[in-house]
């Protein structure tokens, strides 16, 4: 008996195998990624990249053409445009960068990671631009074969602050953070949190970006992870 049922069992699970072959679509003829934001006090910056198929095997050199160059990008804002330029992320000054590592979430480059590039306004003497609650920023982008595109954002006026922030331990040193938020009834609220530890950078923490879509008005609590800088 035991046998027939191992048998049976055998041929169950072998049956349920089945070779699945996605068809994934190639990258569009023009296949951009504009990922750009500006935040309270902080000035605006912009990545402008090719896209890459899923499929592909990425090699350092890949991720060094993705990078557009030469587009012309502007920011308007109170019905003032501000022209960005483009930098690489290792040449900028010390202090710069020492700002940079809370704007761009990347460290500088290694030996083995190809240079950053983004585009930004003049940081010297200080930024030509930042963000300010409760205004409102249109990005144009300008792309050398002509492609242009555009976006619209605003700096709240007023974040949401957290109801509380706690920790409990664990063991030895270590410890768990928590923290409780009530969201407001209005919906289509989005947020991001970041982290850092002592005098560290700013990090973005796994999902750290979320829409209220399942918790709109509702109060809850939540782990904080530690942020992760790539």
């Amino acid at each position: 008996m035991r046998i027939l049922i191992a048998i049976s069992l055998l041929i169950v699970l072998t049956g349920c195998e089945k070779e699945i072959k996605l068809d994934l679509p190639r990258p569009s003829e023009k296949p951009y990624v504009v990922e750009g934001y500006i935040e309270k006090g902080l000035p605006p910056v912009v990545f402008i990249t090719r896209s890459l198929s899923f499929s592909d095997t990425i090699t350092p050199q890949d991720l060094e053409r993705i990078y557009v160059h030469g587009a012309w990008v502007t920011i308007t804002v109170d019905g003032n445009q501000y022209t960005l330029k483009e930098v690489r992320f290792d040449t900028l000054p010390d202090l710069i960068k020492q700002l940079g590592k809370i704007a761009i979430p990347v460290t500088t480059p290694t030996s083995q990671l190809p240079p950053v590039y983004f585009y930004t306004v003049d940081w010297t003497p200080s930024p030509a631009l930042v963000g300010e609650p409760g205004k409102t920023y249109t990005l144009e982008v300008r792309i050398p074969d002509g492609t242009i595109m555009k976006a619209v954002t605003y700096v709240p006026a007023d974040p949401k602050p957290l109801d509380s922030l706690w920790y409990e331990p664990v063991f030895d040193t270590l410890a768990t953070v928590w923290a409780s938020f009530t969201d407001p009834p209005e919906p289509n609220q989005f947020y991001r949190y970041q982290t850092r530890r002592n005098d560290e950078p700013f990090c973005n923490p796994p999902f750290n970006i979320i829409e209220d879509k399942y918790f709109n008005g509702k109060s809850f609590t939540f782990q904080v992870e530690r942020g992760i800088c790539n």
